[in-house]
């Protein structure tokens, strides 16, 4: 009698230890990479990296998934998406035809899709849609979004010459070549060596699942809620780890402005004393967070800069008054200000 009642004792028990293991045990996401789709690849080790991996990394801070990514077909990925043999189908783009079988996420990351030239080829610059006509440009067969550029060149009756290529690489290396004059790219596969002409549409990308795996999408909308409110800038950063030339960090001029940089005077900028880490000085050189900035931008646009000092802001509106300074740095927007001066875009936020 004794033995039995241990016996009894015991197994509850273990069964108490089993469930808790069991609801601790972390989640196994299965997750459908079309092979096609820029946002993962392989490194020579085998191990998988990319923009994917490592926003779902970040997913899983929130969520505790791990992560099991099966690469396929998108024919293939569909179908395994429909019969449970996956729970999430990646790198998808909206479409009205799919909303009847699948549930969107919120996007989690946006690409962007434009026509190219060298940057060294000064016969084009941004906007110059008159240069297309009867401009040899390279097209992709495999791009899907194709057919919004033919959209563009129809609305604005343009007839460059369209020459086609069966990948994305081959329309790059054919540009490099000499071979064409424009190419039809998307950013994340846009190389260091080209600058934008004519930006096209903003591609988002999504996570798809089943109607009946809505919970599952509702977990990660809001893990993707979380994610995005804690590092809002999570998107750009992850693009600029792990794409050569994003596109946000591409300068294009037109041609009124390419004439402008090459004339100008260096543009007279205040920089205060003391006021670091913003702006400071160290003997005759202006440094802090607001002259790196500036300098930045100088080195990216080409527009040249030259830093005056001043101690005092009252000093610095007096220097912009008397024309011996074109602008001021640490300005706020105030009513006397407003009234007195024109602003830029924010060069920095401050939270009180």
């Amino acid at each position: 009698m004794r033995r039995s009642m241990t016996v009894l004792l015991v197994l509850p028990f273990l069964l108490v230890m089993y469930l808790t293991a069991a609801s601790a045990a972390p989640r196994t996401i299965r997750v459908g990479c079309p092979n096609e789709h820029v946002f993962m690849e392989y490194t020579p080790g085998g191990q998988l990296r990319g923009y994917l991996v490592a926003y779902l990394s970040r997913i899983s801070d929130t969520t505790d998934w791990q992560y099991e990514y099966v690469i396929d077909s998108w024919e293939n990925c569909y179908a395994m998406l429909e019969n449970g043999q996956l729970d999430l189908l990646s790198s998808v783009e909206y479409s009205p035809r799919l909303t009847d079988r699948f549930s969107f996420s919120q996007p989690y990351v946006h690409d962007t899709l434009a026509v190219y030239s060298r940057r060294d080829d000064g016969r084009f610059f941004y906007h110059d849609r008159e240069a297309f006509q009867h401009t040899a440009i390279g097209v992709a067969t495999d791009m899907p979004h194709r057919y919004e550029f033919f959209h563009f060149l129809q609305k604005n009756q343009l007839a460059p010459d369209l020459q086609y290529f069966s990948s994305e690489d081959e329309v790059i290396a054919a540009l490099r070549e000499g071979t064409i004059d424009m190419a039809l790219l998307r950013g994340t596969v846009a190389p260091k060596d080209v600058k934008i002409i004519e930006p096209l549409s903003l591609l988002p990308f999504y996570f798809l699942t089943t109607r009946q795996n809505d919970a599952l999408l509702g977990e990660l909308n809001a893990a993707m809620d979380e994610l995005h409110a804690a590092d809002p800038s999570l998107e750009n950063e992850l693009i600029d780890e792990f794409y050569s030339q994003p596109a946000h960090r591409i300068f294009s001029y037109t041609r009124q402005e390419m004439d402008l940089i090459h004339n100008i005077a260096p543009i007279r900028v205040v920089c205060l004393k003391n006021q670091s880490p913003f702006e400071d000085y160290k003997g005759d050189t202006a440094v802090g967070i607001y002259p790196d900035l500036l300098r930045l931008l100088s080195e990216e646009s080409g527009l040249p800069i030259e830093f005056l000092p001043a101690d005092t802001m009252e000093e610095a509106l007096l220097m912009i008054q008397q024309d011996q300074a074109d602008a001021v740095l640490s300005t706020y927007r105030t009513l006397q200000t407003s009234d007195e001066m024109i602003f830029s875009q924010p060069l920095l936020t401050e939270k009180y």
